[in-house]
């Protein structure tokens, strides 16, 4: 999207407005996104008897775990697409190898 755009957004039940250079569905996924991790917090007993500052902390540290295991995700895919590409070339090779000898058996059975 071109240029900054304005949203509303409800998150924790308040309304806020999000600018970014992305547009309306993504801005609205991000606060259903934190919505939820407030909801997990507020569904554990404990996150009820929370301070407030404790329970913004909590959700802070679940929304960094789920980065931290998103990027391990993403460097093990990276990781296995290395190696499916390596894969792939050597399996190129013995095609071409292997078409090669056919041709060259090909050949000589003419002759």
């Amino acid at each position: 999207m071109n240029g900054k755009s304005n949203t509303q957004v409800l998150i924790g039940g308040k309304i806020f407005t999000m600018s970014g250079n992305e547009n309306e569905e993504y801005l609205q996924k991000i606060a259903a996104y934190l919505n939820r991790k407030i909801a997990e917090i507020d569904q554990e007993s404990v996150g009820r008897r929370m301070s407030a500052d404790t329970k913004e902390l909590m959700i802070q540290i679940n929304i960094a775990d789920d980065l931290m295991k998103e990027r391990e995700l993403s460097a093990q895919m990276e990781t296995d697409l290395k190696q499916v590409r390596e894969e792939l070339n050597m399996t190129r090779q013995e095609l071409a190898a292997l078409q090669t000898r056919y041709e060259e058996l090909t050949r000589r059975k003419k002759h």
